[in-house]
């Protein structure tokens, strides 16, 4: 992998002095018919070198689920990133990063060994803090998220385990399951940032509906404002309000009730910065 690649030249925890736009080597942009020119030109001009990741698809696999084929672009774009060796970023057509999103702290420290980091978490979990303060833990999504050619060399063996024993013609939310595998199948941690650098701006994927009790995911908290108003507001301010204060709540809910910092973390930690970390995300206007 091209420098830098060591734990020490990475490391920097949630606010850290390296930039994303000094550790990301290249940024790929997972899309299918998708227009991601705005973009591809809104990273280029926060100093992040990107491209796209534009999905072919054989006639088989058009007829294959949509969360399979969601599987398929992903695939690619990892087996690009191996052959790189590049500390990477990938991020899906529809993510919406926030201001200055070149210009923030790298949201992990790395000091163990690189891993994987989550950039926009869906459901976020905190299991520990690492010696730079940056959270490892779980989440799902695949929205955007930072990796080297070490992780996604082990996310094409996950792809190819999932494929070889699942039909492709039905849904799988394979988002939810390749965090286990990496951190508990290949010993990779997984982080999770402090606040999220961006937000999932699309409508919910339609296979979500009946099979989840949350079909679409927000974020509960921003690092700062978006760049630009999402898909999802129908440019609306007010709708776009209403949305950021319902997931808002909705992460207070989520931290009351366990779920954002679960009683085993807490109870197997004398870490005190963790509750601090947990309680202090949320309190930002964003």
């Amino acid at each position: 992998m091209k420098p830098p690649s060591t734990s020490r030249e990475l490391g920097s925890g949630a606010g850290g002095s390296l930039l994303l736009r000094d550790v990301v080597r290249r940024a790929y942009i997972a899309c299918y018919r998708e227009d991601v020119s705005r973009l591809l030109s809104l990273l280029v001009s926060e100093g992040i070198a990107a491209e796209e990741g534009r999905a072919v698809y054989s006639e088989e696999e058009v007829t294959w689920s949509a969360s399979i084929r969601c599987l398929l672009t992903h695939r690619a774009i990892w087996r690009r990133i191996v052959a790189n060796d590049e500390m990477s970023l990938v991020v899906e057509s529809d993510f919406v990063p926030v201001r200055g999103f070149g210009g923030l702290g790298v949201p992990v420290g790395w000091v163990e060994r690189p891993g994987f980091a989550w950039l926009y978490p869906t459901g976020p979990s905190f299991y520990r803090l690492d010696g730079t303060g940056a959270a490892i833990g779980d989440a799902g999504g695949t929205v955007a998220y930072l990796l080297d050619g070490r992780v996604a060399n082990a996310l094409l063996d996950f792809a190819t385990e999932l494929l070889g024993s699942h039909d492709p013609a039905t849904y799988r939310g394979w988002e939810t399951e390749f965090r286990t595998y990496l951190r508990h199948g290949r010993g990779i941690p997984t982080y999770v940032p402090h606040r999220d650098y961006g937000e999932h701006g699309g409508a919910p994927n339609p296979e979500h509906f009946g099979r989840t009790r949350t079909p679409t995911s927000r974020s509960e908290c921003l690092v700062g404002p978006l760049t630009f108003l999402p898909d999802y507001a129908r440019g609306s301010r007010t709708r776009f309000l209403a949305v950021r204060l319902k997931w808002k709540l909705r992460g207070v809910a989520c931290l009351a009730l366990g779920r954002t910092l679960p009683p085993s973390s807490y109870r197997n930690t004398d870490d005190p910065r963790l509750l601090r970390f947990a309680i202090g995300r949320l309190l930002t206007p964003y």
